[in-house]
């Protein structure tokens, strides 16, 4: 969830195979909840584990909420709460505001910007162009509206350099000192190693 195939394919351990379910595009006011129990997600339930990239981890979180079941999570590169925000982005990106802003405003302002620099920034800002402006809209506003708990059995990996959610220690993460949000572009060696590790980690647990 966050990735397709030309991204996470490359990053499967051996014997690994992937789902990905068809994003929607979501109405305006609706909830992390009611979207999660959309048809198209039905498909994961007899994943053995469910991996989310980003904000793609906040729906994670929230399908497993949704479809109350105990699938192992795991996490990169994911806020689950606006305290985890960077304060440059959690100081503009506030409820009011993304309630006014349409959704082509919205994409505008984060493409001339929005405390995205360097490279990664760059990187980001050719994703956020291939997206949907409305289901753009939509993901940010959910994630600064996350008032999500990370599930006890959840894995998460995150960058040390994460110019989106930094480092915090009660993130109780693996961490990657050189990486930054993009982590499994940059550093694909060890998001690999960090999935293998993962998923032998569970009891029981099959490739996804």
């Amino acid at each position: 969830m966050g990735g397709d195939e030309h991204l996470l394919d490359p990053l499967l351990p051996e014997g690994w195979q992937a789902l990905y379910p068809e994003w929607p595009i979501p109405e305006k006011d609706e909830s992390l909840e009611l979207y999660c129990s959309r048809p198209e997600f039905s498909s994961m339930e007899n994943c053995d584990a469910l991996l989310g990239l980003s904000f793609g981890g906040i729906m994670a979180v929230a399908y497993q909420r949704a479809a109350k079941n105990e699938i192992p999570l795991l996490l990169m590169s994911c806020g689950l709460h606006r305290r985890e925000l960077h304060p440059l982005l959690r100081i503009p990106l506030i409820p009011p505001l993304l309630r006014v802003l349409s959704p082509e405003r919205l994409k505008s302002w984060m493409l001339r910007g929005a405390g995205l620099a360097g490279r990664e920034g760059l990187a980001l800002r050719k994703y956020i162009k291939k997206v949907n402006a409305r289901t753009y809209h939509w993901a940010l506003r959910q994630s600064v509206t996350a008032r999500l708990e990370t599930p006890t059995e959840a894995l998460r990996l995150h960058g040390a350099r994460d110019p989106i959610f930094p480092q915090k220690q009660h993130l109780n993460a693996d961490i990657l000192p050189k990486a930054g949000h993009l982590l499994w572009r940059d550093h694909p060696e060890e998001v690999r190693s960090w999935l293998t590790k993962s998923v032998h980690s569970f009891s029981g647990a099959q490739p996804l």
